[in-house]
């Protein structure tokens, strides 16, 4: 028997090939197949030596015919490990107890699928899912618990893998080299993987380097902290990250500096799995750090476009749940129109798709099902917020309290300065539906005019006067449904009430809008000039897209104008007339209507042409019987103005 021993262990157990291959492919419910040159020695620990190994896919897989290529093939592979621990591991099933010496190989190809199912290939159960005995489903805790066998020493030449992840919409081929173990006596480089592939259908390429693999694979505690750099691109989007790891598998404890560059924040959101906008191009850098299934970013700082911003955020995916988001969002500056193009507003190095033709609102599509992908609570706590060219002063600070539950999305306690004056409120907006609907509830006060809009009075006695100043107060409630901003202005309604206090205006464009047109001159060439207001106040009824005013009134004493009509918000259209009525005789006027028409693309203002003719016409004709007759048309004896509180009377 002793011979019988000496004899097989000198001749390499040539006959044990088909019976291991038979036992592995028992244990694996795979084929697994042993080819060539084979050599089998027990001296001292188990040493195996094959020229081929393969291990077949899993028969879900397999085409009627079986003719399906196999899901791991190596080359030359070289097998070293304690007898006893491989007879232990066997006749348990527990891989993971498994203690190798060392596992080297030429060439190593290795073919992963993930398809729309939820079946995976790498999981060794009859229909690829994730059960355990018994067919209990495993949780995401019993998975994290899940580890390869120890190996101590690995060595692949020339390895291939693609992996193919169907509900992950993305797909790659790699080639993979490694020495790691080898590497401390033999100068070996550790680990390198060079990527390529498609992520929902952007092309990416993809570099990793660690300078030790094999402790990203152990699970063996305490864990080494390994040195590794991450290098990926997607057309012009790019992400770095340099750091270490204890997992190169699930990435666990990770920590290190990330960098991460692209035309919109929308494209990073995709790759992890979160909901954010579509924005201007941004450049990201920051502090991660992974624990589990919790990830963290801090001392992160974001451009996108002209804003400055930054925060700290913790992502937490939750088994059965939708992943959150928490964090506080700060900056020293966010300029609006970054945020455009989330809503279809056109910005610097975004692709926004254009209104259709003749229209202003942008009609691009909201995608509703991603505000029930996630769960956040974020603080916004912004330094300054610019609100575009027609503003001059910004908001300084900006507080909020974002939520996003249950497909819910909340801006509360909305609260802002500007202009010396101040702005708060709530935003909604309702996902849960295919349709999101909206509501707003804000309110404003001491807002002073002449600090906020932007339009220069070239014609003032005073470089710093603009057409209008005083404090504007009011509040809006509004409601509307659409998955766009045309959408949504087309279904609005509701209320908007805003009045102006301890108000001024250019007594200019009073006279301009009365057509006095003496008083007009007189101001053009001594300097315009501001005149008290009695009264300024706009209410503005909304149904259901129609915009209509009820009333406008501006009163000056002197005069008062009155704004009618309405606004298609629907069909971008507008029909207003703005009546001026002034109180006192004028002499040399032509007062008429004002017409306001046309679109928001091309709107036409224009003069009542009957109205003016008429008076043009008398001036003529009395002025060919008596010269001085002809200003008689010309005179506005003036008219008595409503009264603002009688028109707006409970509406404050």
């Amino acid at each position: 028997m002793l011979l019988s021993v000496l004899v097989a262990e000198a001749l390499g157990w040539p006959f044990v090939r088909d019976p291991l291959a038979t036992l592995l492919s028992r244990q694996t419910g795979r084929t697994v197949q042993l080819s060539g040159e084979f050599r089998l020695h027990l001296w001292r620990g188990l040493r195996m030596e094959v020229a081929h190994l393969s291990l077949a896919q899993p028969r879900w897989m397999q085409p009627s015919d079986g003719a399906s290529a196999p899901m791991l093939e190596a080359t030359q592979v070289t097998l070293q490990l304690p007898l006893r621990k491989l007879l232990e591991g066997v006749s348990r099933g527990h891989w993971q107890s498994l203690h190798i010496d060392s596992l080297r190989m030429q060439s190593l190809r290795l073919d992963l699928w993930h398809d729309a199912q939820g079946r995976a290939n790498w999981r060794f159960t009859a229909d690829g899912q994730e059960t355990e005995p018994g067919g209990v489903v495993r949780t995401r805790s019993s998975r994290e618990e899940e580890a390869l066998p120890y190996i101590g020493e690995l060595g692949v030449r020339e390895g291939q893998l693609t992996c193919h992840d169907v509900p992950g919409q993305w797909h790659m081929a790699a080639a993979v080299r490694t020495d790691e173990g080898m590497a401390r006596t033999t100068g070996g480089t550790g680990l390198a993987v060079a990527a390529s592939g498609r992520f929902k259908g952007n092309a990416f390429t993809l570099s990793l380097s660690a300078s030790g693999f094999l402790p990203l694979l152990r699970h063996q505690q305490p864990a080494e902290q390994v040195p590794i750099r991450l290098d990926a691109q997607a057309g012009p989007s790019v992400l770095s990250f340099e750091g270490t790891s204890q997992d190169v598998l699930r990435l666990r404890a990770l920590d290190g500096r990330v960098h991460a560059r692209g035309p919109s924040m929308s494209f990073l959101g995709d790759v992890l799995g979160m909901t954010l906008p579509v924005t201007a191009a941004f450049d990201l850098t920051g502090h991660v750090r992974k624990d589990g299934m919790h990830w963290w970013l801090q001392e992160s700082a974001l451009s996108v476009g002209a804003s400055r911003l930054g925060g700290d955020f913790e992502w937490q995916q939750r088994p059965q749940q939708p992943p959150l988001l928490r964090g506080e969002l700060r900056g020293s500056r966010l300029a609006l129109q970054d945020l455009g193009p989330s809503f279809g507003v056109p910005a610097k190095g975004a692709t926004v798709p254009a209104p259709p033709p003749g229209k202003v609102l942008p009609a691009k599509q909201l995608d509703v099902s991603s505000l029930r992908a996630m769960e956040a609570e974020v603080r916004v706590r912004l330094q300054r917020v610019t609100l575009g060219r027609f503003f001059q002063q910004p908001m300084t600070p900006l507080h909020a309290d974002l939520t996003l539950r249950g497909g819910v999305l909340t801006l509360a306690n909305l609260d802002t300065a500007t202009a010396s004056g101040g702005l708060q409120g709530d935003v909604r907006m309702d996902a849960r539906a295919s349709v999101l609907r909206w509501q707003a509830h804000l309110r404003w006060r001491d807002i002073r005019l002449e600090r906020s809009i932007h339009a220069p009075n070239h014609y003032a006695r005073h470089a710093a006067m603009g057409y209008v100043s005083g404090k504007l107060a009011g509040r809006a409630t509004l409601t509307g449904h659409g998955n766009s901003v045309a959408a949504l202005m087309a279904s609005l309604d509701g209320e908007v009430l805003a009045w102006i206090e301890q108000g001024r205006v250019s007594r200019l464009l009073t006279e301009a809008i009365d057509l006095h047109l003496l008083e007009a001159l007189g101001l053009v060439l001594t300097g315009d000039e501001f005149t008290n207001l009695r009264c300024g106040v706009a209410r503005l009824q909304a149904r259901g897209g129609v915009l209509r005013p009820d009333p406008v009134v501006v009163d000056t004493g002197a005069s008062a104008l009155l704004v009618s009509g309405g606004i298609a918000l629907a069909d971008e259209r507008l029909k207003l007339t703005v009546i001026s009525a002034p109180r006192h005789p004028t002499v040399l006027s032509l007062r008429s209507p004002i017409d306001i028409g046309g679109t928001f693309s091309n709107p036409r203002v224009g003069l009542r042409g009957q109205a003016i003719g008429v008076k043009a016409l008398s001036a003529i004709v009395l002025g060919s019987v008596v010269p001085l007759a002809a200003l008689l048309p010309l005179m506005d004896p003036g008219a008595s103005a409503p009264d603002c509180r009688t028109l707006l009377q409970g509406g404050r």
